[in-house]
């Protein structure tokens, strides 16, 4: 087995200080790594693993929910 990160494209972040003023934007992208043997089963198994986490993986989520692939961007690369 193979070790890949699976990374997305930037995105906007807005940290959450005050709910009546916000807080500071920046920009970030999710990456997870994955084992696998393939640069196509990383890619398929770090988008899986980014929707079902419950934790911080914005970018495929927010995809979905607005009816978009969440691959697309997704890039992966060798560790």
């Amino acid at each position: 087995m193979r070790k890949w990160w699976v990374v997305t494209p930037e995105f906007p972040y807005t940290e959450i200080i005050s709910w009546e003023i916000g807080g500071p934007t920046y920009d970030v992208c999710d990456a997870i790594e994955i084992e696998a043997e393939t640069k196509h089963d990383a890619l398929r198994l770090g988008v899986k693993a980014m929707l079902d986490d419950h934790r911080s993986y914005e970018y495929c989520k927010d995809q979905r929910d607005a009816d978009m692939c969440p691959y697309t961007g997704v890039t992966v690369e060798e560790v």
